[in-house]
């Protein structure tokens, strides 16, 4: 299931990811009361929608004891921050700690977005545990990139020019419920984004098919910089998707247009 931050006729999102196999995919205008699209976007806050998200996701889960995927695109932290997005009086501190770090106000009003993220996903998460103690689940996250303050934040606190710098972000992996140990503590090695829906797989013990086992094999070879690389082996296998008919050149071209 996708839950997305958007409408349901923003850009062509119905149309992509039907195409790539999400049968269940719920927008904004289609979350039942008490949520209220029009209040949301207001703000776009992460706080009403990830509430509205997890509560389609939960009640799924009790009326389906299968495995349950769920893909929540949020928007909240996208940009731009040159507006106070969180309610006032709410996070000063974490406001006030973002802007002696960091003296610009896009920075602190970034760092007050995901504080908020924070603790909303700190109270569902533990309502999710507690409603389905014995259903093992992994969540990993990741952030958008944010190449407008990074230039910011490279030019207050004179930092070398680093042009990957202004693409790279965060990913992060937990589970509930689950003491496999499969994913070790710490911080992971540095990815492309190519890579990142193979290490989930591999995380949560799931077989691989023949695409994903082949960009697993890709992992050590290219290191973090997977379409960068200019790896030979690399290139066969994209060649390879594309002579089998699983990518789509023509529609490609057409999306980037």
């Amino acid at each position: 299931m996708l839950t997305s931050s958007c409408r349901r006729s923003f850009l062509s999102y119905d149309r992509f990811y039907r195409s790539i196999g999400i049968n269940e995919r719920l927008f904004t205008d289609d979350f039942e009361p008490p949520f209220d699209v029009d209040r949301f976007e207001t703000t776009h806050s992460d706080a009403l929608f990830l509430d509205a998200a997890l509560d389609a996701h939960m009640k799924g889960m009790a009326d389906d004891s299968a495995p349950r995927f769920l893909y929540a695109l949020t928007n909240f932290n996208h940009g731009p921050h040159s507006r106070n997005l969180v309610a006032p009086g709410q996070f000063e501190g974490e406001r006030a700690f973002a802007a002696a770090s960091c003296p610009d106000a896009n920075y602190a009003e970034y760092y007050a977005r995901l504080a908020e993220t924070a603790v909303t996903w700190n109270k569902l998460k533990s309502e999710l545990s507690s409603r389905f103690p014995n259903r093992r689940t992994l969540i990993m996250h990741y952030g958008d990139h944010q190449p407008v303050m990074t230039r910011r934040i490279e030019k207050k606190l004179k930092l070398e020019v680093d042009a990957r710098r202004q693409f790279r972000t965060f990913y992060a992996m937990e589970t509930l419920d689950d003491c496999s140990g499969r994913i070790p503590g710490g911080r992971g090695p540095d990815l492309d984004i190519a890579f990142l829906g193979t290490v989930v797989l591999q995380h949560a013990g799931l077989p691989l098919d023949e695409i994903f086992a082949t960009r697993a094999s890709l992992l050590e070879h290219c290191g973090g910089a997977y379409f960068a690389s200019p790896s030979e082996r690399k290139r066969r296998f994209h060649r390879t998707l594309v002579d089998l008919g699983l990518i789509d050149v023509a529609s490609s071209v057409r999306y980037q247009r």
